[in-house]
């Protein structure tokens, strides 16, 4: 779906664009939650989700994927899962950011050529559909898709696909404080207003954002393994065993006795 910082329709600039695309119209060019409901109606129509087939559709935590009341009630009524990424971590989890969108970023690069053989004009909105089109087609196959996949270990399954070094920065979060450390730290500071009760043993640091990001990894996939142990088993082979959750944190290792299984036949190419 192409967003144009435009406020009304302008058949030119759909002129060859690649075949299943479709544009919305906004003045800031950006995507918000009316854009993107629109794309999400298209998704239920390429999909098609049922009450013995649910969908699930795994977003990041933009806004308007996020704070939308009308896009939470529009997928619970078409059967479809949203599940979304903890921050700061689509880098590593998520199959369109690890295989798709670099290779449409490295085939897009070639409008240089467009910039050669058409010496003292540049690039406008009006090219934009015709220099995506090459790069789309090169990009968005089946192999790339399937290779997504892969590389964040959901199809083969592997549970060590993120190295031991990823899960340092939540190792600050697994410490304790005790009294009398926390008592010097306040000390220290002029303005600190409320100081921790002498009656506290233990009290947990402060927690960054960051910190917690790459420590939720495993704790996605245990929505996403849920999800497809409640709806797959009906419809697909007996193929391997989801025994405990992959990654190096034992405390979120959680023994599941469903067996089912992720198929590349199941993944569909939206735009």
């Amino acid at each position: 779906m192409f967003v144009f910082p435009r406020k009304k329709l302008n058949p030119l600039l759909m002129d060859d664009i690649p075949p299943g695309l479709f544009a919305v119209y906004h003045e800031s060019g950006w995507i918000n939650k009316e854009t993107f409901l629109v794309w999400f109606k298209k998704f239920i129509e390429h999909s098609n989700p049922g009450p013995k087939m649910s969908v699930m559709l795994i977003i990041d935590g933009h806004n308007s994927h996020t704070k939308s009341l009308e896009l939470d009630n529009f997928a619970q009524a078409n059967n479809v899962v949203l599940l979304c990424f903890p921050p700061h971590t689509t880098h590593r989890l998520q199959p369109l950011d690890v295989s798709f969108m670099a290779l449409l970023s490295t085939f897009y690069e070639q409008t240089r050529k467009w910039l050669i053989n058409h010496p003292g004009r540049c690039v406008t909105i009006y090219q934009v559909g015709k220099l995506f089109k090459v790069a789309f087609l090169r990009a968005a196959t089946v192999q790339t898709a399937v290779k997504g996949f892969e590389i964040i270990g959901i199809y083969p399954l592997n549970r060590d696909v993120f190295p031991e070094y990823l899960f340092a920065p939540s190792e600050t979060t697994e410490k304790l404080l005790d009294n009398t450390s926390e008592l010097k730290i306040a000390s220290r500071n002029e303005n600190v207003k409320h100081q921790p009760s002498a009656s506290s043993s233990k009290t947990m640091p402060t927690v960054e954002p960051q910190q917690l990001s790459v420590c939720l990894i495993t704790k996605t996939w245990v929505c996403v393994s849920n999800f497809f142990v409640e709806h797959l088993p009906q419809r697909r082979p007996e193929v391997w065993h989801h025994g405990q959750l992959p990654g190096p944190r034992a405390a979120f290792d959680q023994p599941c006795s469903s067996t089912f299984n992720i198929s590349p036949a199941v993944v569909m190419l939206f735009p």
